[in-house]
């Protein structure tokens, strides 16, 4: 289960049900919610942190979760998925804006503060059998950027 606790006591507010194996991805603060999903399952769900009502569940179309992020503003969640791909939603709309295939799983990922930049890892066996893994860089969609009005140029 996921338990939310005091920072003050360490005591339980509120649990959000049983699963299996739960993992908490993100919480971003702005949108008072948490995006869950279940070892082996391929949906993110978009959980109210005072309701732990299910607000919204992103599908992806086969795998399962490996990670997922909200970008900064919490206007879009990104999910890595081990089909493998990494796909982007709006989380107000729930529309998938996009989806890029991937060679190989990413395990971790993270946006740049301003949301330009998606940052993630994956695993693969280099030519001697020896398990490695690269971080990948990646500019997302201007339509995931932060842009702040001091970033605007007349």
């Amino acid at each position: 289960e996921i338990r939310l606790l005091s920072t003050q006591t360490g005591e339980t507010i509120r649990t959000y049900g049983r699963t299996r194996f739960p993992n908490v991805a993100a919480v971003h603060s702005s949108s008072n919610s948490f995006l869950r999903y279940e070892w082996g399952n391929p949906d993110v769900e978009l959980v109210d942190v005072t309701t732990g009502n299910v607000e919204r569940a992103y599908k992806t179309p086969s795998g399962h979760v490996r990670s997922a992020r909200y970008t900064p503003d919490g206007r879009h969640a990104i999910v890595a998925t081990s089909e493998p791909a990494i796909r982007i939603w709006e989380v107000g709309s729930g529309n998938e804006i996009a989806a890029y295939p991937q060679t190989r799983q990413s395990e971790t990922l993270t946006c740049s503060p301003d949301g330009r930049f998606l940052l993630f890892g994956d695993p693969f066996k280099d030519d001697k059998g020896s398990m490695d893994s690269r971080v990948n860089v990646w500019r997302l969609p201007q339509a995931c950027w932060t842009i702040k009005i001091a970033d605007v140029k007349k």
